[in-house]
Formats: structure tokens, C-alpha cells, sequence
């Protein structure tokens, strides 16, 4: 017995299965696959050079046909692109405040100064205002769901983490030299939280269609938020001073004195990642997925009962066998079922062979399905 390698039609996941098996359930979103052509089939990534990218699937939202932008605006854009965000963030002020007062203009010009900010002293409130009121400005012009606050989320979460991991991850350690400075840190991290939370909301009116780096960054985002919240509820202790002890022998040394800061945000961050959790059970993939498991298990089940009252109608006609059949004892019971089956209609015995093949079927979906709620909802 070896193990294939095989991709879902459906969601183009890679699958293992034994090789002995000839049908399969996708564990990822409950598709069924037929093993024998999956496997003689090639599979079309295989042929698709390494480096090519995904095309992204188009919006179905209306056309909008936004104006070209100045020379001024697209400069700015092109160095924030390449991550000169000073350059950048001169550009936008200047498209600005020679009235290209634009949603890209809006919001970039704020993310900027978030980049280019003391980390203690990070405006994030202006880039919730600017990401509401880019987010707003596009809605004014395009009801319907547009790709371009898909934009904001991915621009605002590439912010997220990047200030997150170069500013408050553990391995910068969680002594700060002043109260101000871990008061500074522990609102950081709220902030950070909160505005996961908001960009994730703008992210849900981003487009219509699938889109699967959408939803995978979603899910990054939620992962993200989720720890930030993990590492606000975790001791935080800032430096009083100094203290001289002596040892056995008399030697005196100093040693820091540090003081716990009040868990001020405790409360707020389980409200957040109850919140957190939520959109990401509710992910549109996932509650797919689920609904896909769902109707697979349900048509099968009805399979199983189907055969089970065609096999009720039999025994009223024939209750003399109803025994043989559902109790036939340990000595000659292959015997005796066949002895009844062989009294089946061609139709009851149809029904059987469904009956017996969806009881496979079932454990199978079963299983997977509880694999993919433990892969893929948080509780």
C-alpha cells in the first residue's frame, strides 16, 4: 500500500490517500474525488511554471472608471510601493493640498505617518479616520463592492504586522524603562487590535467574487489580532530602579526593581477576540465548506433511511425474515441474509448497494469534517 498525492477539483488543496481506495473526501471543503482519475490524471499546477502567480479573480461589481492620476500622486504611490515612505508621504501631502483629494491620497498619506512615526507615539487613530474616510469616498462613487478597499485592508494590514513584529513582540522584551513607555506599549497593542477589527470589516465589502488571497489574509489578519490580544493580557512590567543586595559572603551587587503594570486592557481584549473568533468561523470559505460537508452527509444519511423503510415495507409483507435478517445469530448468518436478500426486489437490492456504499461514505465525510472544524474553527 503506498500513499497519492492528489489535488481537489473543487478547492485545488494537495490531499494524501492510500492508493487502495477509489473514492475520496476532500478535507478542506468536503468535495468528493474519484482517486483512480485524480491520480491518472496530471495535475494542472504540475505543469504551471514555479514562479507563476494566481491571477486574481475579477470583480463583479460595477465598472468604475476612476480619473488618471497626477504625476504628483503616482510618484507618491510608486515610493510607497518601494517602501520610501518620507518620499512617499511628501508626494500625498503635496497631491493634497493642491486639492487631488482622493481615496489613495486619504489614506496613504496617514499610513505614512504611521510608518515614519515614533513607535511610542504612532498615530493610529489617524489611520482609522483615513482608512473610514478613504473607504467612504469609494463607496460615494461605487455603492456596490469595489477592489480597491480590498487595497486598504491589504496596505493596513502590511502596516499591522510590520509594526507589530519590529515593535512588540516578546523578543523586545517586556521590561520597559518607564511606565510611560509600557503604558505606550500596552495601548499599541490595543490599537493594533482595533484596527484589525476595522480594516477586517472594510475587507468584508471588498468584492463579490472569490477571491482566495482575500480570504487567506483575513485569516492571517484574525491569527495576527489574536495574538496581539494574547500578548496584551500577558505581565508587563516597567523599571523603578535599583536596589544593592549583598550575598552570603557580603558582596554587594545591584539589582533591578520592576513593577507589573494594571491589566488595563484585559476585558477589552477577550471582547476583541470573541470578535475575532466570530469572523473567523464566518469566513465565506469556511461556511462553504461547511455547508458542503453538510449537504454531502445529509444526501448520504438520506441513502442509508431510504433503504432502511424500503426494508421496513419488505418485513410487513415478509415478517418471518425480519429476524433472519436484523438478528441471525452467530452460526450461518452470511447464509440466512442471503437466503432473504435473495427475495429482494431489484429495486430494494439497488437500494442496498446505495445503502452500504454511503455508510462508507459517511465515516469518511465524518471524519474529514471534524479534521477541518479542528483545523479551522476557533473556539
Amino acid at each position: 500500500m503506498a500513499i497519492i498525492e492528489v489535488n481537489c477539483p473543487a478547492c485545488g488543496k494537495t490531499l494524501q490517500f492510500e492508493d487502495t481506495k477509489e473514492k475520496g473526501f476532500c478535507e478542506f471543503c468536503g468535495e468528493q474525488i474519484l482517486l483512480k482519475d485524480s491520480a491518472a490524471a496530471p495535475s494542472p499546477a504540475a505543469d504551471a511554471p514555479a514562479c507563476a502567480a494566481p491571477a486574481e479573480p475579477a470583480c463583479s461589481a460595477p465598472a468604475y472608471s476612476a480619473p488618471e492620476p497626477s504625476d504628483k500622486l503616482a510618484a507618491a504611490k510608486t515610493a510607497f510601493s518601494r517602501g520610501d515612505y518620507n518620499t512617499a508621504k511628501a508626494g500625498f501631502e503635496k497631491a493634497l493640498s493642491g486639492g487631488e483629494r482622493t481615496w489613495d491620497a486619504v489614506f496613504y498619506n496617514a499610513l505614512c505617518e504611521a510608518y515614519v512615526s515614533d513607535p511610542l507615539k504612532a498615530p493610529f487613530q489617524d489611520v482609522f479616520n483615513a482608512a473610514g474616510d478613504a473607504s467612504a469616498m469609494i463607496k460615494a462613487e461605487n455603492p456596490g463592492a469595489d477592489d480597491r478597499k480590498a487595497s486598504i485592508f491589504f496596505d493596513a494590514f502590511d502596516f499591522i504586522k510590520q509594526f507589530y513584529y519590529k515593535n512588540c513582540t516578546p523578543d523586545k522584551g517586556y521590561v520597559f524603562p518607564s511606565a510611560e513607555a509600557a503604558g505606550a506599549h500596552y495601548t499599541n497593542l490595543e490599537r493594533l487590535a482595533a484596527l484589525t477589527l476595522y480594516i477586517l470589516d472594510i475587507a468584508d465589502d471588498a468584492t463579490t467574487a472569490a477571491n482566495p488571497r482575500l480570504e487567506d489574509t483575513k485569516k492571517q489578519a484574525i491569527n495576527l489580532a489574536l495574538e496581539i490580544c494574547s500578548a496584551a493580557k500577558k505581565n508587563i512590567t516597567y523599571l523603578v530602579g535599583y536596589e544593592v543586595i549583598k550575598d552570603k559572603s557580603g558582596i554587594a551587587a545591584t539589582q533591578p526593581v520592576n513593577r507589573k503594570l494594571s491589566p488595563l486592557f484585559d476585558e477589552q481584549a477577550e471582547a476583541y477576540e470573541k470578535s475575532l473568533k466570530d469572523k473567523y468561523n464566518t469566513l465565506p470559505g469556511t461556511t462553504a465548506a461547511l455547508k458542503n460537508f453538510d449537504e454531502r452527509i445529509a444526501a448520504r444519511e438520506g441513502e442509508i433511511n431510504d433503504f432502511e423503510d424500503a426494508l421496513k415495507r419488505f418485513f410487513l409483507v415478509n415478517p418471518e425474515d425480519e429476524k433472519k435478517y436484523r438478528k441471525p445469530g452467530l452460526f450461518g448468518a452470511k447464509k440466512k441474509k442471503e437466503e432473504v436478500e435473495s427475495k429482494f426486489s431489484e429495486e430494494l437490492l439497488r437500494q442496498k448497494d446505495l445503502a452500504e456504499a454511503a455508510k462508507e461514505d459517511l465515516k469518511e465525510l465524518q471524519k474529514s469534517k471534524k479534521q477541518f472544524i479542528a483545523d479551522n474553527i476557533k473556539r
